[in-house]
């Protein structure tokens, strides 16, 4: 069962309907699933439809590998993500902020479109809901901007972490190269620079000094950057 934001011919859909048949999905899954018979060898519920199960009921948004941006063939990786945010905040409303359940992005990511990465940085940062960010393998170049953007950041004892100023290619005349340049140099250059030094304890100095590099760190030094609060919390305390 799916729910989607939009209406058939493209429209937004208001927010009483698609609040509507959150509810509705959401009273199917508690009625129609044993929790408990989930993972037992007698059941036939495969194991992905398990894990998209229990990410829903427990606010659980899963971003893997690449970061790949919108195409024909697709709808560019911040889609679902900036979905669920919307639907949990939507879910929330007439909540006190502080009584919340908060939303989970599990990143394993080598990084990807920087603009998609803004978008879901966007959705982070304009969530009521509180949306914490945990790393269980890699956070690399944007994944690690979506990292920082968490209301609480967290990462596995072997997590790493990559930080440098990007990669971009660009097809064109002259004219339209140099435009690009600019708008990387004044836009997203100056951006991502903001996210760093606002989330995390990078100086200014440590940034200059690394920009140009790949600078990769591990758990530990990345709390001690501020990139994360805590090592093996977030969903390990769930267990």
């Amino acid at each position: 069962m799916n729910v989607d934001i939009l209406n058939e011919d493209g429209s937004l859909k208001s927010k009483e309907e698609f609040l509507e048949e959150m509810e509705a999905l959401y009273d199917a899954i508690e009625q129609e699933v044993d929790e408990s018979a989930l993972l037992t060898e007698d059941d036939c519920i495969g194991s992905n439809q398990v894990v998209d199960i229990l990410s829903f009921k427990e606010r659980v948004i899963w971003l893997v590998g690449e970061i790949v941006g919108a195409s024909e063939k697709n709808y560019g990786a911040s889609r679902e993500i900036i979905e669920k945010i919307i639907a949990w905040n939507i879910q929330d409303k007439g909540i006190n902020v502080e009584d919340r359940r908060p939303i989970h992005i599990l990143i394993n990511s080598e990084g990807g479109d920087m603009m998609e990465a803004l978008a879901i940085i966007d959705a982070i940062k304009g969530s009521k809901t509180p949306v914490y960010t945990h790393v269980i393998g890699e956070a690399y170049s944007a994944a690690f901007l979506i990292t920082l953007c968490g209301k609480k950041r967290f990462g596995t004892e072997n997590s790493t972490y990559l930080f440098h100023e990007g990669m971009a290619g660009f097809v064109g005349d002259a004219h339209k190269l140099n435009q690009a340049v600019q708008f990387y140099k004044n836009t997203l250059l100056r951006k991502t620079r903001k996210i760093i030094l606002d989330n995390s304890k990078i100086s200014e100095d440590a940034y200059e000094e690394h920009i140009k590099d790949d600078w990769f760190f591990d758990a530990n030094e990345a709390a001690k950057l501020g990139v994360i609060d805590d090592i093996n919390g977030g969903i390990f305390e769930w267990i």
